[in-house]
């Protein structure tokens, strides 16, 4: 059905996601595609505390500085 407003032929796009780098907060599932691993990881990872998420409203979300401390975190050999 037409938006009373618009006119028929004019189409309504989204407004454009900012890339990843730019973004503060990730889904998991753009929080496996940087860490090239699969969404299961990302949630057991979260479900582990080894990767930090914030919750708002039901979404879980990961920090991308909780995706550094992550990274971080493997390369350190006392972290172990």
């Amino acid at each position: 059905m037409d938006h009373p407003l618009r006119p028929p032929d004019e189409a309504v796009e989204p407004a454009p996601k900012p890339p990843i780098q730019e973004r503060l907060l990730l889904t998991p599932e753009e929080a496996a595609e940087v860490l090239r691993v699969g969404r299961c990881t990302v949630f057991d990872l979260m479900r582990s505390r080894a990767l930090a998420s914030v919750k708002i409203g039901r979404r879980r979300l990961v920090p991308v500085t909780g995706l550094h401390a992550y990274i971080e975190s493997l390369s350190d050999p006392d972290a172990a």
